[in-house]
């Protein structure tokens, strides 16, 4: 499965996402309140005119995610975190 297609499939819960590219080499990690809006928003086209996350896009081969509750996931920050 494409890294495109597994990010449509992702929750919409917090969680750490990694790219890796055809080696299996991570690239990227990532954090996110969102996972699956956060992952596909680096493959959507208008995203590549940063060359930074067009470059990016383009080397992903795979990702891999670490899905927490939202319980887990406001345990595990300082009280005075705000979700941006």
């Amino acid at each position: 499965m494409e890294p495109r297609e597994k990010a449509a499939l992702l929750p919409d819960a917090p969680g750490v996402y990694l790219f890796k590219d055809a080696g299996g080499k991570v690239l990227y990690v990532g954090k996110a309140i969102a996972l699956r809006s956060r992952v596909r928003s680096y493959f959507l086209e208008s995203s590549w005119v940063n060359a930074k996350t067009g470059s990016l896009a383009r080397e992903i081969a795979d990702l891999e995610t670490i899905v927490r509750s939202a319980w887990e996931w406001q345990s595990a920050h300082p009280q005075g975190y705000a979700e941006h």
